[in-house]
């Protein structure tokens, strides 16, 4: 609970602001908990209140658990991130073996971020198991790769380890899972991995760390827009009506025309 915040709300209302009711959650034994509006209840009693407003609900323990991520989408005074309410949906599915989908639902994101979630922690598990340990700065994207590998013991090794030492852009990793899932053996995907292996550069982890902000931007931007499509399939899930969907289109056409002008000039260099 966050003090400043009782503060604020009791300045608030003893110039005569009014709030909303406390929301108390009924238990089996009679007990009731305060399941939104801990600062509100706070800062009444500061100002000497000693009745409250309140709406009562009965529920059971997975269900009060739910109702306070649901009320309580603030921290310390800030609203939750996406990240954070992804975490939250993550716990109900882990914690509480809610579906997928409903644990999605009950905090406002979508079933396909929370499923690539719980796949790229299966992902860094599986990898543990045969003592690669994959770092945190790799992304959920790229870690969702390796799900397509885990029958074949040998390349999901040899992948995993590639994406633990090398970190690739995703844009590889996907163009190499294109050229695995046409190899006729086993032996031709592993040397697939390799050749990637030993064409991508080691991240530096060691000595001065060399300051690239532009380089930086440009992968924030392409994760910002792979986090931002990631489980929307139509325009009207983006938002985007058919003027929009025009105008980004060509927008996109010409960025992605210059890029790859830009990076086959410097892969000929």
């Amino acid at each position: 609970m966050s003090r400043d915040t009782c503060s604020e709300y009791e300045n608030a209302m003893r110039r005569g602001d009014v709030f909303p009711g406390i929301i108390l959650a009924k238990q089996k034994n009679g007990k009731y908990i305060i399941a939104g509006g801990n600062h509100r209840h706070e800062a009444a009693i500061a100002c000497g209140e000693k009745q409250f407003q309140a709406v009562v609900v009965e529920c059971n323990s997975m269900e009060f658990d739910i109702l306070c991520k649901r009320l309580n989408v603030v921290e310390n005074g800030e609203k939750l991130s996406r990240e954070q309410r992804i975490e939250q949906a993550l716990g109900l599915v882990s914690e509480f073996n809610h579906e997928v989908q409903y644990a999605a639902d009950a905090m406002g994101v979508t079933a396909a971020a929370v499923q690539a979630r719980l796949n790229s922690r299966a992902m860094r598990v599986a990898a543990a198991r045969h003592g690669i340990a994959i770092p945190e700065t790799v992304a959920v994207t790229t870690l969702n790769e390796l799900c397509r590998h885990e029958a074949s013991e040998p390349v999901f090794k040899a992948l995993a380890s590639l994406i633990a030492k090398r970190n690739p852009m995703l844009g590889v990793v996907k163009e190499l899972n294109s050229c695995l899932k046409t190899a006729k053996s086993e032996k031709m995907k592993l040397a697939m991995i390799e050749n990637v292996y030993a064409s991508t550069v080691k991240p530096k982890s060691k000595g001065k760390v060399i300051s690239r902000p532009v380089r930086a931007n440009i992968f924030a931007a392409v994760t910002k827009l792979e986090n931002l499509t990631s489980g929307r399939t139509t325009c009207d899930q983006m938002q985007l009506n058919e003027e929009d969907s025009a105008e980004l289109q060509n927008r996109l056409k010409a960025l992605t025309k210059r890029l790859f002008a830009i990076l086959e000039s410097g892969s000929r260099q």
